[in-house]
């Protein structure tokens, strides 16, 4: 997604924001695996499986190609006409 990010050049736009605006859109779930309906569409796609070891969630690679890089800006910025860009809480850093 930090490809993504840099491809689709908008201004205080990163992977961390890209993926807020995709959750609160429900085009990826929490674990960034993308809805089915965008899976069957070719948009994006999943590079590992999603499953749990142990009670413990192993997390999802999303794949996305050039039709999901364009579906991706698209959806960037039909959001960001309606809304402001998400702000993303930062946590500190603790120096020991």
């Amino acid at each position: 997604m930090s490809q993504v990010a840099v491809n689709i050049c908008i201004k205080e736009v990163g992977r961390t924001i890209i993926y807020r605006i995709l959750r609160e859109l429900e085009i990826v779930d929490q674990s960034n695996c993308p809805a089915q309906k965008y899976i069957d569409q070719g948009h994006l796609a999943v590079g590992l499986p999603r499953y749990t070891v142990k009670g413990r969630q192993i997390y999802v690679t999303l794949a996305v190609g050039l039709g999901g890089i364009y579906f991706i800006h698209q959806t960037v910025i039909n959001y960001l006409a309606d809304h402001q860009i998400p702000r993303v809480k930062r946590r500190k850093k603790i120096w020991h």
